[in-house]
């Protein structure tokens, strides 16, 4: 890398393939070009170099272009996540010292935000959905003239700054970090091309590829992939938002566009298996699968190289250090069921002094090195070169391969998202009812682990849909509890505090004492698992008019029907089931079916 960070790759990508594809799509001399629009509505509203920009939209070709305007005219960028609550958004813009901001009218409506002094606020609305005579001539529907994007449509295109020291920031990601709540780190400009040229080399994410990535671009995995994406000249293909009935779209995308390369998850690993058909078929062309965001078994790591016929790689790492290891796809790297090795960084394994540990000896991984990110907004600047902790646990082999063991602290993931306990029970604990609450993550078979949550209250005072209601808005939907036990006393230990195992031992207890009743004991499921009043659900209640049934609840009803009546449920039965009525049906055929 050489001392300042320099562009002009974005702009040498003029044609050839696009940068995104799939359910959205960007040529690369459009993205230039509006680019350069977008940028001048930005230093026209007065921003200068380090002012801080957040955006929040839906259509991700915007989400590209904004991001290669601000990076070009040196404006950090401040990815806000639309599954977040109101006052975690308000948080993050007013930590962040926001100076202007892109969003969907409907999620500004929905957190409440209005421009402070100082601010800009930009309402985001789609354009018209263009004519075919449009679409073969090039030309765009104009918008709302007071809505992004028909605000640029006017603008002449400005320059943006020649180059960028590696240091300087380019991108502010929240992130649960290793302890305490969730923070904001400040990735810099070095260490997005440094993920670039990573992938490119390792990887083979280089202008040829056709990479598909699931993660959402608030996401560290697919905002790198992204940037990578303009910067090495291979297309992005984006599927759209993840739900179980879209798996064989998914593959469909998978097979049309040619995909070469796979980013995913775990979670998704399994579902593909578990609702895919014909995949040495539809994964023809794919040459690499990488795995991250979650440890990836043994087990699913064999099973998916069976059923596809691709090599699997995995890597791991976190926002704070990009993919810092791989096990793969190299030989030298790749060892089934571990993290690999280091890539472009120096790995360290320290005991809780601080002390390298020997070969074999678990001990808490450090790592320094290019991709470390810059530190944490609102805290001192972190020494250059200086080791970070990363709060996960490991063993090293003698070959240097790396073996996940656990982490120091209990971030529960989900899906490959990351949950605090503590601010979840902080969010419960805001309750005026709620004495104290207690969060763990269970296993389970699809999402890695699901969050469970206990709190010390009167019960006759407040229930779990109460404390559901209290929690939307609070957190994200992936940090609301699947479980909430409400209970007069959280049990503790002589020292005061609350074992995990005692609140693991309550839930088995709890799932083992439901009744047989096949329609009462889906209805007691149902009420639980989509948070919502018994008494509010029937036989006709369906994913449509039930808001807490989505793609993730679903899975979950699934199994917590198998392990309620001791049944197992196939691919087609969980496809089938689109009201609680099917529900019944299904479970009542198992149970007579193993009479």
């Amino acid at each position: 890398m050489t001392d300042a960070v320099r562009y002009a790759a974005l702009k040498g990508f003029q044609s050839g393939s696009p940068v995104l594809a799939g359910r959205w799509s960007l040529a690369r001399d459009e993205l230039r070009e509006r680019s350069d629009k977008a940028r001048a509505l930005l230093m026209q509203s007065g921003l200068r170099p380090g002012d801080r920009v957040a955006i929040c939209l839906e259509d991700e070709a915007e989400v590209a272009v904004l991001f290669i305007a601000c990076l070009d005219a040196g404006l950090p960028l401040v990815l806000l996540d639309p599954g977040a609550g109101a006052a975690q958004v308000r948080s993050t813009l007013s930590a962040a010292d926001v100076r202007a901001a892109v969003v969907e009218r409907q999620l500004a409506e929905r957190w409440g935000l209005a421009p402070e002094p100082g601010q800009h606020l930009w309402l985001a609305a789609p354009r018209p959905q263009r004519r075919l005579v449009d679409r073969l001539l090039g030309r765009r529907q104009p918008g709302r003239a007071d809505t992004y994007p028909a605000l640029t449509d006017a603008l002449d295109g400005a320059a943006g700054l020649s180059e960028h020291a590696p240091a300087s920031e380019a991108l502010v990601l929240s992130t649960s970090g290793t302890t305490g709540l969730p923070k904001l780190a400040r990735l810099t400009h070095g260490n997005l091309l440094q993920q670039a040229e990573l992938l490119r080399d390792r990887l083979g994410f280089g202008a040829a590829a056709r990479v598909l990535y699931v993660a959402p671009l608030s996401h560290v995995d697919g905002i790198h992939g992204l940037h990578a994406a303009a910067c090495n000249g291979f297309t992005l293909v984006r599927p759209g938002p993840f739900s179980i009935p879209s798996i064989p779209s998914l593959l469909d995308d998978i097979y049309r566009h040619q995909v070469s390369h796979l980013f995913i998850n775990p979670t998704l690993m399994r579902l593909i298996l578990e609702f895919g058909s014909d995949l040495s078929v539809v994964f023809a062309d794919v040459e690499l699968v990488t795995s991250s965001t979650a440890p990836l078994s043994v087990r699913l790591w064999e099973s998916f190289e069976d059923a596809t016929g691709v090599r699997v790689s995995d890597a791991w790492g976190m926002t704070e250090i990009g993919n810092a290891t791989l096990s793969g796809p190299d030989d030298q790297s790749r060892k089934v069921g571990s993290i690999g090795c280091a890539t472009d960084c120096e790995i360290s394994v320290r005991d809780e002094h601080g002390a390298e540990v020997a070969d074999g000896c678990r001990g808490e991984l450090f790592v320094r090195g290019r991709s470390v990110f810059a530190g944490y907004v609102g805290e001192p600047e972190r020494t250059p070169g200086a080791w970070f902790a990363t709060g996960d646990l490991a063993v090293r082999s003698a070959a240097g391969h790396l073996q996940l063991v656990g982490r120091r602290n209990s971030v529960i993931i989900v899906g490959g998202r990351n949950v605090l306990p503590g601010e979840v029970d902080l969010a419960l604990e805001a309750h005026p009812e709620v004495r104290a609450a207690a969060t763990i993550g269970l296993a389970d078979p699809i999402w890695g682990e699901r969050v469970v949550s206990f709190v010390e209250a009167d019960a006759s005072r407040v229930d779990d849909a109460a404390l559901i209601a209290h929690l939307e808005g609070r957190l994200a939907d992936y940090q609301i509890p699947r479980i909430i036990r409400v209970l007069d006393s959280l049990p503790r230990g002589r020292s005061g505090k609350v074992p995990r195992d005692a609140l693991e031992a309550l839930v088995v207890r709890d799932e083992e004492d439901t009744s047989l009743d096949v329609t009462a004991g889906v209805l007691d499921v149902a009420a639980s698992i989509f948070r919502e009043p018994r008494d509010a659900l029937g036989m006709d209640t369906t994913p449509d008019s039930c808001r807490g049934w989505d793609s993730m609840a679903h899975l979950d009803f699934v199994q917590r029907l198998e392990h309620t009546f001791g049944v197992s449920l196939a691919a087609e039965d969980i496809l089938a089931i689109r009201s609680l009525a099917d529900a019944v049906d299904r479970v009542r055929s198992k149970l007579d079916a193993a009479v």
